[in-house]
């Protein structure tokens, strides 16, 4: 599952989406890949964006899983021409919600 992107009215660019993960899974849904394509192609060719990867846990394993989510993204907007580039990765568990402590958030770097 994925937050699907959607416009932000005062500037046209569309909202970075989250991607959520199932339990010990690194792996993108067609769904997912579908969301992805379309903010792919609202991007700009050649746009960059960071993502930040989270997990569950904070042991070592873990920190590999959420590591993990960010490069299969990451490589997949980069298929799209996307730049995409892993900021961190980070383990723990949003309280109360494990679907939210197993995601990749994306976020659009402004070109300087």
């Amino acid at each position: 599952p994925i937050a699907l992107p959607s416009r932000n009215s005062a500037s046209g660019t569309p909202k970075m989406p989250t991607v959520y993960f199932a339990n010990a899974s690194s792996k993108l849904t067609a769904q997912t890949k579908k969301a992805l394509d379309k903010l792919a192609a609202g991007l700009k060719r050649g746009s960059t964006v960071s993502l930040t990867g989270y997990t569950t846990g904070d042991q070592s394993s873990s920190l590999v899983l959420a590591d993990t989510r960010s490069k299969v993204v990451a490589k997949y907007l980069k298929g799209k021409g996307v730049n995409a580039t892993i900021q961190k990765s980070i383990g723990g568990m949003v309280v109360g919600s494990l679907p939210l402590s197993r995601r990749v958030e994306i976020q659009l770097e402004l070109n300087k």
